[in-house]
């Protein structure tokens, strides 16, 4: 299992294939595995691609704090560019979803030179924009709760049944959770210069907004994916199919 230290943080990745790198990186509470290999992304891209998977920090079997300032936006961000120096990759094709969407956001922002192009999806506007404070204390008291008899909130209880499922530290996804927003700021996006595809669910509740982060980077596009929720819309074949087309087509 290939491993590299971002300043004092252990994190995990793997890489296969050939040809043009593909960097991809996944949701809150979830984990390269879950969201990459387990949907048929991974398998699927690396018959054309090279591509590499990361576990963020906090996530799967990568280094995990308790500490807000740990997860910031930029040092996610920076995570992903010291894995590219790491692995000799100059430019690189994206794709994040949802958290990993917003990660890929704020590294195209801030490399400009690194990203050739971005497939995003489970993202919108809120990318930009505080979450509401009552939605955020209660997803961080599900996280943080040694017993959740009391708890009736069933999105939030609904997280950490997720996060647990996929082996993570419900503690360490609230320290997440909490920390500085937002993600990337909306007059970041206009510097972008990659191509970006947007993709969301037609019966995704979470995406709110997804014209309008649309309208906020100067070559997007956005693409709908019929009768898809926030959770399935990675395993839409279509999706992947408009991914690894979008990534052909890119520029050098």
């Amino acid at each position: 299992m290939p491993f590299f230290d971002c300043h004092g943080v252990r994190l995990h990745y793997i890489d296969q294939g050939s040809g043009a790198a593909v960097l991809l990186i996944h949701s809150m509470a979830s984990n390269l595995q879950h969201a990459w290999v387990d949907t048929g992304w991974f398998s699927d891209l690396a018959s054309t691609f090279r591509v590499i998977a990361i576990d963020c920090r906090g996530h799967g079997l990568s280094s995990k704090s308790y500490e807000p300032d740990f997860y910031t936006a930029d040092k996610m961000a920076d995570d992903a560019a010291r894995l590219l120096d790491h692995l000799g990759i100059s430019r690189v094709l994206i794709a994040g979803y949802s958290m990993g969407a917003c990660v890929a956001l704020n590294l195209a922002a801030r490399y400009p030179s690194r990203a050739r192009a971005l497939v995003i999806g489970g993202v919108s506007s809120r990318a930009y924009k505080e979450p509401p404070r009552d939605e955020l204390d209660r997803l961080v008291a599900a996280l943080r709760a040694d017993d959740i008899s009391s708890l009736t909130d069933k999105a939030a209880l609904f997280i950490r049944s997720f996060c647990l499922k996929n082996g993570n530290d419900p503690k360490a996804i609230a320290a997440f959770s909490l920390h500085k927003r937002p993600d990337v700021e909306q007059s970041q996006l206009r510097s972008i210069r990659a191509p970006v595809l947007i993709a969301a669910g037609t019966k995704d509740a979470v995406v709110q907004g997804v014209d309008e982060l649309a309208g906020s980077i100067p070559d997007a596009r956005v693409i709908m994916l019929e009768g898809r929720t926030h959770l399935d819309a990675l395993s839409d074949p279509g999706f992947k199919r408009a991914a690894a087309e979008f990534f052909a087509s890119a520029p050098e």
